[in-house]
């Protein structure tokens, strides 16, 4: 069926974050419903050459409302891939999902595996848009977190739900039968006729 939005900001953003090095950011989020992220999207602008430098972005679990333990699913790029014109939204999609629950605080954190503080990458924000998660900031790469409680990153995180596919049908000797499939949990097939009756 598509990509499904689950949560987001998309505020007007005035406001921008540098990330390089051990100066990492997050954007904490809350789903409203459980599902599984396979895709987000960040609003970023590219400042200096970046080729060969790893854009990370990944998805954590909180703890105390901050960025917390090994990523549950991430995304590498080259730092170049992000443009220097403008502010424009990245899309990461991930190689795998990774379940998330309702009601449990998530992060977003990326982060640049190198450059300085004329080569990196900007994130924009704005006020404090998005009622269930926050900026997150770290300057050791990670180690401890603050948060910026007056600000949100503009986000987008999706759920990628196939499309669902009709009963498997088989054939013995002339005879046609037609296996059951579930849509959304609900079992479903096609009626066929089997010499003439159906």
């Amino acid at each position: 069926m598509g990509w499904i939005l689950q949560e987001y900001n998309d505020a007007e953003g005035s406001n921008q974050i540098a990330i390089f090095g051990n100066n990492w950011e997050a954007e904490t989020f809350t789903p409203a419903v459980a599902h599984n992220c396979k895709k987000v999207a960040m609003t970023l602008k590219r400042t200096g050459d970046l080729a060969g430098v790893s854009y990370i972005i990944s998805i954590k679990a909180t703890d105390g409302g901050d960025p917390s333990g090994d990523d549950l699913i991430s995304k590498t790029i080259d730092g170049n891939d992000i443009g220097t014109d403008d502010f424009v939204e990245v899309e990461f999609e991930f190689d795998d999902v990774t379940a998330l629950d309702d009601g449990v605080m998530y992060a977003i954190v990326h982060r640049l595996d190198g450059g300085d503080s004329s080569h990196y990458i900007e994130g924009k924000v704005s006020g404090n848009e998005y009622a269930d998660g926050q900026v997150e900031r770290s300057t050791n790469a990670g180690d401890s977190w603050s948060g910026l409680t007056s600000y949100d990153y503009l986000f987008k995180e999706y759920e990628w739900e196939e499309e669902p596919s009709g009963p498997a049908i088989a054939s013995f000797n002339g005879v046609v039968a037609a296996s059951i499939s579930k849509v959304g949990g609900v079992p479903w097939a096609n009626i066929a006729k089997v010499n003439g009756v159906g």
